[in-house]
């Protein structure tokens, strides 16, 4: 996957919270953001796309561990499509998760950063 899919900003809603912004391809989506706060996704909220399967998807997403989310939805299609939004999310939190940190890029996974109550 090419670095420049996923990038990493700081989340102004809460310091410290990595917000990861991934452009998706071959499905109706252009943007994917989303939370991996100590392995679990929050967040989840596309740009564009079905409007209520993806408000769906953040609100079933919010939460759960990052590999699993990662697990049960990759290889899922739409349609005709060779992808669906679901696949293009478990490549994006795939990607956040397994990603070595970069300054000012991705979280390292293995450093880990505590929800502010």
């Amino acid at each position: 996957m090419k670095d420049s899919l996923l990038k990493h900003s700081p989340n102004p809603g809460a310091m410290d919270t990595p917000m990861y912004n991934f452009k998706p391809s071959g499905i109706c989506a252009n943007e994917i953001t989303f939370d991996l706060i100590e392995g679990k996704v929050h967040n989840v909220s596309f740009k564009c796309g079905c409007s209520g399967n993806l408000k769906a998807i953040g609100i079933l997403a919010e939460g759960m561990d990052g590999n699993e989310l990662a697990k049960k939805l990759s290889g899922l299609t739409c349609g005709i499509k060779e992808t669906s939004c679901g696949d293009q999310l478990s490549k994006a939190i795939a990607s956040a998760i397994n990603k070595p940190a970069m300054n000012g890029g991705v979280l390292n996974p293995s450093r880990t950063i505590k929800k502010k109550k």
